[in-house]
């Protein structure tokens, strides 16, 4: 069986790109705030950096690099050793598009019957080679085990 990639190729790049427009927003939106001084300004800026910190957050724990590879599905999280799961232990994926980004999460299920998420980040823009749907091939993949 050949390779099969399902996430883009440049998923951890987007990733260390959006913290760092993350961090830069810090001291501008300090800026905005000194200027102004409004407590209301001050509760709205505090309030959405945290929400971007957070989501930053959870970008770095579950993002993956998945591939289809030999018969099994090969995913690698950032920091993370390599995982390769068996057909059957893929969950139910749930995805979501925003503009051209698609967003695919899944848990699988381990050796040790715990399960692990993983989120899977295809971008349909123009500079992608990879234009896999990764919620239909994993929904291709579970299927295939039980038919």
């Amino acid at each position: 069986m050949k390779t099969r990639k399902l996430s883009s190729n440049l998923t951890f790049l987007g990733l260390f790109l959006s913290a760092i427009v993350t961090v830069a927003m810090i001291p501008a939106a300090y800026n905005r705030v000194v200027q102004n001084g409004s407590i209301g300004l001050i509760l709205f800026v505090g309030v959405f950096l945290l929400a971007m910190i957070a989501l930053q957050v959870y970008l770095f724990r579950f993002t993956c690099s998945a591939k289809v590879e030999n018969g099994v599905l090969v995913m690698k999280k950032l920091f993370r050793p390599v995982k390769n799961y068996a057909f059957d232990k893929i969950g139910e994926p749930k995805s979501i598009r925003i503009k051209n980004t698609v967003y695919t999460s899944v848990k699988m299920e381990n050796e040790d019957a715990t399960h692990e998420k993983f989120l899977i980040v295809n971008s349909k823009s123009i500079l992608s080679t990879n234009k896999a749907d990764a919620k239909n091939v994993l929904i291709e993949l579970k299927n295939s085990m039980i038919g």
